[in-house]
């Protein structure tokens, strides 16, 4: 955890007496920076989703239109940063980051909220750690635009049944179905790398090479895929 201080001390003013000088203690402002903080909330179900790896580890944290209509909206935390079409985030250094900034993609016409999914952006091989509390229900395989093959997890949130926490993108994974997951604690695998095979839309705005891993929430029907 980093923490920034800073002080200041007022000199005495010449000529004053000691018993009638008004000293001034020295003001030190902390600034603490969470390594895990919750990055969205699903508002409308109250449900808050932990960033899944250190916030110093984060190359970009875009937000674009998920292609399932039983996603829900997501509420970012942190400062909007505001880009066009294919301009690039300014990457900070390390101590000059002060918390989370995030970004929302351009439309990609498939009529769903412009924050219903975020791709966080990390370097290749970084470990991601469950978003939420709960229970590992599905892992599967599939094939990423009929091509790729890509990993599948999907998280049952504690107490909330009717909910599925979604990640894609990820390999190597350390988890198993019916495993218990802790928010910001269990590593559920690595980020996945598709060895530059296409371009995604979050690397159009980060100036450094990444991956990427996807997180949505999709509301669960029994039964229904």
């Amino acid at each position: 955890m980093s923490v920034f201080c800073f002080s200041f001390l007022a000199k005495d003013k010449p000529g004053v007496q000691a018993s009638h000088q008004q000293r001034m203690t020295p003001s030190i402002k902390k600034t603490t920076i969470e390594l895990y903080p919750v990055f969205c909330k699903v508002d409308s179900e109250n449900l808050p989703l932990w960033l899944p790896v250190e916030i110093f580890d984060v190359l970009g944290i875009g937000y674009h239109q998920a292609s399932n209509a039983k996603t829900f909206k997501l509420s970012p935390c942190g400062k909007e940063v505001k880009i066009s079409k294919d301009e690039m985030i300014e990457m900070k250094e390390k101590g000059d980051i002060e918390g989370l900034s995030y970004f929302v993609m351009d439309s990609r016409g498939r009529g769903t909220p412009p924050t219903s999914a975020v791709d966080i952006a990390l370097k290749p091989n970084a470990w991601v750690k469950s978003p939420v509390t709960g229970r590992i229900t599905t892992i599967k395989t599939y094939y990423l635009e009929g091509r790729y093959l890509d990993f599948h997890v999907e998280i049952e949130p504690t107490g909330r049944p009717e909910l599925r926490v979604v990640l894609i993108h990820l390999d190597d994974l350390d988890v198993k179905e019916g495993d218990g997951v802790e928010a910001a604690k269990t590593l559920l695998g690595k980020v996945r790398s598709f060895e530059h095979a296409f371009k995604s839309q979050i690397e159009r705005h980060i100036p450094k090479e990444c991956v990427h891993v996807h997180v949505q929430v999709n509301r669960y029907e029994r039964g229904v895929d």
